[in-house]
């Protein structure tokens, strides 16, 4: 998507040197695509930054569940659960 943006700006762009009574105005539309290719790329990195925080938590969760395991402390798990409900799920 980032690049169709990019690709039109560039389109929009060679329009306006060759079309001088629209220059001003292509070039605005140029600009808004501009400021959309950024808002775009922003985007990109905040899923990114997001899917590696939702690896790490996932994989810190793994790590406490077998340490529960490891522990023979699923019964005390169990019962924490049930007193704590609203966050914790279920065993």
């Amino acid at each position: 998507m980032q690049n169709l943006v990019l690709q039109s700006k560039k389109h929009i762009e060679f329009l306006a040197v060759n079309a001088p009574e629209i220059r001003t105005n292509l070039e605005s539309v140029a600009e808004s695509m501009q400021t959309l290719a950024d808002m775009l790329e922003n985007q990109i990195v905040f899923n990114r930054d997001t899917r590696i925080k939702f690896a790490k938590e996932n994989a810190c969760k793994n790590q406490a569940y077998d340490f529960i395991a490891a522990e023979k402390l699923v019964g005390r798990f169990k019962t924490f659960c049930e007193c704590y409900r609203q966050t914790c799920i279920s065993v």
